[in-house]
């Protein structure tokens, strides 16, 4: 009797492990995913991304005749061309800046202006953090904040044959770290941000204590008493008051090159003093 073979089975014979090596595929390739997104979604949180721009010029007031002939701006620089026909002649633009990014910026210094014209700022200090026009605690992720800037002469800058000036004006954009002071009576007065490659004097006075010296973590330090400054920050500063040791001796003498100052983020060691019955 001859043997039947059935198509069918053949079939789900061929198919069945087909499906069964797709089903791993998949599962091997999804996990594979999964851990790459959740590695690469890890990293996002903590990578630093800085995206400070310029993104739009407007005119907003002449006074005294002053013309503003065109706007026009990239990324960190706004262009123009103005015409002040009078000493008091003067021209105000409203520059809207975004930070996009996920830390603090400021503006550390506007450049590009003629010799004899000077520029004046308000809704903005500079060196302050970028924050939100409607929400100031907002200061990272789609800030956005209208300066107004007024162009005018400098006090005997006027010069009635030469009255129209091209300008060409950089925003210096910085990231912004904190000062902390710690072990001080107060820090009242005493500067909180600086801002990457800026450096800063800083006055302690009787309010705040004046330290014997200091310990600056985090940026460049030089401390001449009763002022400290600091340059080149790396990340957030931190200012350790240094406080005085006090030795009593029960006889002897003192050990050459003793510690006499401690902060207290500090681990010194203390020479033993010598007696001097005693080799």
């Amino acid at each position: 009797m001859k043997k039947r073979y059935s198509v069918k089975n053949k079939y789900v014979k061929l198919v069945i492990p087909v499906i069964l090596f797709v089903v791993v595929f998949l599962t091997i390739c999804y996990s594979a995913f999964s851990n790459n997104l959740g590695i690469y979604g890890i990293s996002a949180t903590v990578r630093v991304h800085k995206d400070v721009r310029i993104g739009g010029i407007f005119l907003s007031n002449a006074t005294n005749d002053g013309i503003s002939h065109y706007e026009d701006y990239n990324v960190k620089d706004i262009y123009s061309s103005v015409t002040l026909p009078n000493a008091n002649s003067s021209i105000t633009y409203d520059v809207k800046v975004l930070n996009l990014g996920n830390v603090e910026m400021g503006i550390l210094n506007i450049s590009g202006l003629p010799n004899n014209l000077t520029y004046s700022i308000s809704n903005y200090n500079l060196e302050d953090p970028l924050c939100d026009d409607n929400d100031s605690s907002q200061c990272t992720l789609g800030v956005e904040k209208t300066l107004h800037i007024t162009i005018s002469y400098k006090e005997n800058g006027f010069d009635e044959n030469n009255i129209t000036y091209p300008l060409d004006l950089t925003f210096d954009f910085k990231r912004i770290y904190t000062i902390t002071y710690n072990g001080f009576t107060s820090t009242t007065g005493l500067p909180t941000v600086i801002l990457e490659d800026d450096a800063k004097s800083i006055t302690f006075n009787n309010t705040t204590g004046i330290p014997s010296n200091v310990l600056v973590a985090g940026a460049t330090g030089n401390y001449v008493s009763p002022t400290l400054t600091i340059s080149d920050p790396s990340g957030n500063v931190t200012i350790y008051k240094k406080h005085l040791i006090t030795y009593v001796l029960d006889g002897g003498t003192q050990a050459l090159n003793q510690v006499t100052t401690i902060a207290s983020n500090e681990s010194v060691t203390l020479l033993d003093p010598t007696r001097e019955e005693y080799n």
